[in-house]
């Protein structure tokens, strides 16, 4: 059901990044990780990474145990690029942050499954036994247990469990 990547996986740690990858973990074709100066992207044991994942991680990112990340997703902490107020006249007083915008972490806790082109955006907790449903735009934190759909993300379900198989 997944489809064919004919792309390597290419992974880019800057000065100082770290990628801790516990027993067992796989990254499929296509895929792209990649990690600011003095960060660390730690996936954990048993998780399952798709073909032509995005992962891009400005400041750290974490995530659990037995975790599925359907082919296509996009995983990303920060906004791509400084945002400015159109009526300042001086932008380094307007931000804080150096390129690459604002940041804030994801977490993806233990026994998740993110469906197939999810986007999870700056600053989300994902809660251990949820799921995001496929095309999903995660904006906010998700509640353990619990089914999210849509753009943005909104809870379909709670008290859920599922298995992977």
């Amino acid at each position: 059901m997944n489809p064919p990547i004919g792309r390597p996986t290419r992974i880019r740690l800057r000065k100082n990044a770290r990628l801790m990858l516990e027993p067992n973990t796989s990254i499929l074709s296509g895929s792209y990780l990649g990690v600011w100066p003095d960060q660390t992207l730690r996936i954990g044991e048993n998780t399952s990474i798709a073909q032509g994942v995005f992962i891009n991680t400005k400041c750290g990112l974490s995530i659990g145990r037995n975790v599925l990340i359907a082919h296509e997703t996009s995983i990303m902490d920060y906004d791509g690029h400084p945002i400015f107020s159109t009526t300042a006249t001086n932008h380094s007083a307007d931000i804080d942050e150096t390129y690459g915008g604002a940041a804030k972490p994801i977490v993806i806790e233990n026994d998740v499954w993110i469906g197939f082109r999810a986007v999870i955006l700056k600053g989300c907790t994902i809660g251990s036994g949820s799921i995001i449903g496929a095309g999903a735009c995660v904006k906010s934190d998700v509640p353990p247990n619990t089914i999210v759909a849509g753009n943005p993300a909104t809870i379909v379900k709670q008290g859920i469990s599922w298995r992977k198989y």
